[in-house]
């Protein structure tokens, strides 16, 4: 395994080619015994990738697992996607699991009880929309500042990024397919650093990963100064 000096905290992951293959192939996800497939063959993957991730020291890791343009494309039972993480984050060890659920009508999460001490958190966002997250956050800002009645811009901002997903931001949003913009909000990832992986899911490798690692070691941050 190769040594890497400086190992982003926090690391964000998305996977926008592979998602993109998925649509475009929509009618081979007609049955629901394909779509179960699907689902446990991309779990598997992403948590091999988080694997790797984990061995070189990142402590936190956010997935951007199944995107709402996926889960209605493919007709995807929510409900069902939630069950089966549920089913495989009680059988690991030592990760705090957190799954962020985006309905129709509002966003909620699992929380494992008793992993709260563990020393590695996962983060996995199912039917994640950009247009919804934004929406809700600004309702839920309006709400606070109407019972303030402030009218601080810089207030206001902090209020807004408070109420989003991901408002510990990541240190590194690696982003696997073309130089696209990353599905997160732009907001999200203001100081993070973005690695592209011109691979799909199955295809990535430890080496892979590693080569992202060591991309962000040589980057100078500035943090927006």
């Amino acid at each position: 395994m190769t040594h890497i000096d400086k190992v982003p905290t926090h690391v964000a992951l998305t996977f926008p080619r592979t998602y993109s293959r998925i649509l475009s192939s929509a009618h081979r996800y007609a049955d629901s015994l394909s779509r179960g497939f699907l689902i446990f063959t991309l779990i598997s993957e992403i948590l091999r990738i988080v694997t790797y991730l984990y061995e070189h020291g990142v402590r936190e890791v956010t997935v951007d697992l199944l995107p709402r343009p996926v889960i209605d494309k493919l007709k995807i039972d929510i409900d069902f996607v939630e069950h089966v993480l549920i089913k495989v984050f009680q059988r690991i060890e030592n990760i705090d699991p957190t799954i962020i659920i985006f309905d129709d009508n509002s966003i909620r999460r699992v929380i494992f009880t008793g992993s709260e001490n563990k020393i590695f958190k996962l983060n996995m966002l199912v039917g994640y929309d950009q247009d919804r997250e934004i929406k809700r956050a600004l309702e839920l800002s309006l709400i606070k500042l109407s019972q303030e009645d402030s009218k601080d811009i810089m207030k206001t901002l902090s209020i807004f990024r408070n109420n989003l997903v991901l408002n510990n931001d990541p240190d590194l949003a690696i982003i696997f397919g073309e130089e696209i913009a990353p599905s997160f909000i732009p907001l999200e990832l203001a100081y993070s650093e973005l690695v592209y992986i011109d691979k799909e899911i199955v295809d990535v490798r430890r080496e892979d990963i590693e080569k992202a690692l060591l991309e962000f070691s040589r980057r100078c941050r500035r943090f927006g100064r």
